[in-house]
């Protein structure tokens, strides 16, 4: 993996949300680090996830995902 120019890590939406209850920060940060000591320099570390709208729902205080996209899409966020 050393030789590779890019890694990149997907995530499900559970372990980015702590299980839909809001971004987890550590645990993010203790993946990007691991991923960091995994490769050489120069290699980029890319880490995606599905996790947004997991994250809009609970910052709406959604139990569950509404039955189109549009109001993940449309509504606004609280403040």
């Amino acid at each position: 993996m050393n030789e590779s120019r890019r890694l990149v890590v997907k995530s499900g939406s559970p372990l980015i949300t702590r299980g839909g209850r809001g971004r987890a920060h550590a645990a993010i940060a203790r993946w990007s680090e691991q991923a960091a000591s995994a490769v050489g320099p120069g290699t980029q570390i890319v880490i995606v996830s599905s996790g947004a709208m997991a994250v809009r729902m609970a910052r709406l205080g959604w139990s569950g995902r509404p039955p189109t996209l549009d109001p993940l899409h449309a509504t606004p966020l609280p403040r």
